[in-house]
């Protein structure tokens, strides 16, 4: 049994070393650089805020379920907010002081949490959108006059486990499917596909106290779903193509949908997106998903999206999420959106040669 303790605040177990004058003019951009025959992506400019080492805090003031640990090594954990709607999962293999805290993970974290620049922080995918949108909060704060305290609604929790990479995966989902049930609309900031190995997981008591406490800010987006009982369906009274040839290609890309996977999949229109390439914002899509344990769709492991409506401008297509793209595949091939997607430039290529795009 895999048994995480209760979510703390991380300002209560960790001294949050948070320094520098906020940079109101940051725009939310993200680069790649190459330092010291390394890659890592970067926030252009940032927040110009600097973060030093989380460190435990003493035994003494730490909670009985968190002091019990500061021997062991080897830990799954998750981290929450009672502001955003987010949701991480990591592992270390190391211990509390070091592993975790301190000059450990979590101030890569708090780091990507704050579009900090520092160290060899990796900026990956899954946390950009978030930085951004914690930027404007925190400007929207400062400007109004208010106090900021630095990632002060942020929670962790944690479990002991011998091999917490095998199970990363299935923690994920576990947690995720806590925030379905609550109707909260989560931002999955991982980025790498974990593994999914069995295990028998107990979870945080305060899980739902802290999801409820989200309130109407994490409320998600209204939006038209209808679920397709017909699986010949081919949404007819839903479309509008700018050309045939539009009409043609949406009908290959249903069929290549419907038959790509093994796993079960959850076929349904969703009103509108954004954050997708350019173009393709805000008009209806067919979206394939795998299906969850509640029955419902898993918004972090859907499959594609095919617009129910194209433009001359903006033909045909597949949006595809960026966890399944092969590493190999040339940057000028695809059109990339704000959030962890992709599509084809060239889309009767990608039908002509899939595995070529994806792995």
């Amino acid at each position: 049994m895999v048994s995480f303790c209760e979510f703390f605040k991380l300002s209560k177990i960790a001294q949050i070393n948070v320094q520098g004058d906020f940079n109101h003019g940051w725009l939310g951009d993200f680069h790649r650089l190459a330092r010291n025959s390394e890659t890592r992506c970067e926030p252009v400019i940032g927040s110009g805020l600097k973060v030093g080492p989380p460190a435990l805090k003493d035994m003494i003031s730490l909670p009985i379920e968190i002091s019990c640990l500061v021997n062991q090594k080897c830990f799954i954990y998750c981290i929450v907010s009672d502001v955003f709607p987010i949701l991480y999962v990591g592992i270390t293999e190391g211990d509390l002081q070091s592993g975790l805290f301190g000059e450990g993970r979590l101030r890569h974290h708090i780091r990507k949490l704050l579009a900090s620049i520092g160290g060899s922080t990796d900026h990956t995918e899954g946390w950009q959108h978030h930085a951004g949108e914690r930027h404007k909060a925190y400007k929207s704060k400062l400007a109004s006059g208010e106090e900021v305290v630095w990632v002060d609604d942020i929670y962790i929790s944690l479990a002991k486990v011998d091999n917490p990479k095998q199970i990363e995966g299935t923690v994920l989902d576990l947690f995720e499917e806590k925030f379905h049930q609550q109707n909260i609309k989560v931002e999955v900031l991982n980025w790498a596909e974990p593994k999914r190995e069995p295990a028998q997981i107990h979870l945080p008591e305060n899980l739902t106290k802290i999801l409820l406490s989200l309130g109407d800010c994490c409320k998600p987006a209204k939006r038209i779903e209808i679920e397709v009982k017909v699986a010949g369906s081919n949404y007819e009274n839903l479309t509008r193509f700018a050309t045939d040839s539009d009409d043609h290609l949406f009908g290959l890309l249903l069929e290549w949908a419907r038959s790509y996977s093994d796993v079960e999949m959850v076929e349904s229109v969703v009103g509108k997106y954004t954050n997708q390439p350019q173009g393709y914002n805000s008009i209806p899509v067919v979206r394939f998903a795998e299906l969850g344990k509640t029955q419902r769709a898993m918004p972090n492991r859907w499959l594609c999206r095919i617009p129910l409506k194209t433009s001359l401008a903006y033909g045909m297509t597949v949006i595809l999420p960026k966890r399944l793209i092969r590493p190999t595949l040339s940057q000028d091939l695809i059109e990339t959106g704000k959030d962890a997607n992709f599509r084809p430039l060239d889309v009767k290529d990608f039908l002509f040669s899939p595995n070529r795009y994806l792995t």
